[in-house]
């Protein structure tokens, strides 16, 4: 009895990596957009016929597969709307008929430039302008009532994205970008080191000028000056301090990345990963349209020079700060089918 529930669990996880396995060739097949909207509408359904519209908390794909499939789940507009942070900031483009989820450090830069550019915003360059609700230009889905947050979330008009990273180098870049090649007098380190070590909420202080406030609050703390003034955080420090944070007290550019995009409640339809931007790009420029005018901006057109932490790993990631990461961030690792061994992905 017992060898025949194994060979009816083998037989069962055979099917699901076979089925994973076509839907990962079928989803490598694009087909050429034109101008007209005739073949723009054809080219949406064709990409709608590569990724699975269902999805739910368990991820089954084929080991080389990027594309989730997820069973149908109910999509609360009040749910979504109750969680202010999540719902303030996923973008919605009515033009482009596409709902994206930035996450820091993961090509987040790069979608909000091509998504602006695209919506015809005059200054789609500013990525400061590009990075506050407030001067973006862009719609959120906390722009909309729950009824018509809904519908967007659930009608096929609408793509769902977004891109991760693998939870190692996430965390190696933003301690890069943020702690080390940060000067230690500008406003930006002093806010980061400030939400390192939860001197400051994020909700109060929402851009990197210091106010009146923030300068008195200083003030008060010299110990806190001292810090500032003192060296900056090692890399190890940087993840032993993370690690120990509260999820919802995490800054963005950190916190987890199923977390901070919902993935328990938004109904997303992909999740293409930083390590093969390039090409999971196609998905989301197929269904733009992928004519001679849109095209994915790199790194040195949109003023956003990278970190290089892939080829600094080795030099800053010990057996030791991988453990602390994977034990942190271990769902990001399950859900995006991300593996626990350094430089696998």
């Amino acid at each position: 009895m017992k060898t025949f529930h194994v060979g009816i669990w083998l037989l069962v996880f055979v099917c699901l990596a076979v089925l994973g396995d076509l839907i990962w060739h079928v989803g490598r097949t694009y087909i050429p957009s034109e101008n007209d909207s005739s073949d723009k509408i054809h080219n949406r359904e064709t990409v709608r016929k590569i990724i699975s519209e269902n999805w739910c908390p368990c991820r089954q794909q084929s080991s080389n597969s990027r594309h989730l499939i997820w069973r149908q789940k109910h999509v609360s507009g009040r749910t979504v709307l109750s969680r202010k942070k999540l719902a303030s900031r996923i973008i919605v483009s009515e033009k482009l008929k596409l709902v994206y989820c930035p996450i820091p450090k993961a090509a987040s830069s790069t979608w909000k430039y091509l998504i602006r550019q695209q919506e015809g915003i005059e200054d789609y360059w500013n990525l400061t302008a590009a990075n506050s609700p407030t001067t973006s230009g862009l719609k959120y889905l906390v722009d909309y009532p729950s009824e018509e947050l809904e519908r967007i979330l659930t009608s096929p008009e609408y793509f769902k994205f977004t891109f991760v990273r693998n939870p190692y180098t996430r965390m190696l870049s933003c301690y890069l970008d943020k702690f080390q090649n940060k000067k230690k007098e500008s406003s930006e380190y002093k806010k980061f080191m400030g939400h390192l070590l939860g001197w400051w909420d994020e909700n109060v202080f929402e851009n990197y000028s210091l106010s009146s406030e923030e300068k008195n609050f200083m003030k008060k703390h010299k110990f806190q000056n001292k810090i500032l003034k003192g060296p900056r955080p090692s890399f190890s420090q940087f993840v032993r301090t993370v690690t120990r944070q509260k999820r919802d007290r995490m800054n963005e550019h950190w916190a987890p990345q199923w977390h901070i995009c919902g993935m328990d409640i938004i109904p997303y339809d992909f999740v293409g990963k930083l390590e093969h931007l390039e090409e999971d790009a196609q998905v989301i420029l197929s269904w733009i349209g992928n004519s001679s005018s849109v095209h994915l901006p790199a790194s040195e057109e949109i003023g956003f020079p990278s970190t290089e932490s892939r080829v600094l790993e080795d030099a800053f990631l010990d057996i030791n700060l991988m453990f602390l990461i994977r034990k942190a961030f271990a769902p990001d690792f399950k859900i995006f089918g991300y593996n626990f061994v350094h430089g696998n992905i």
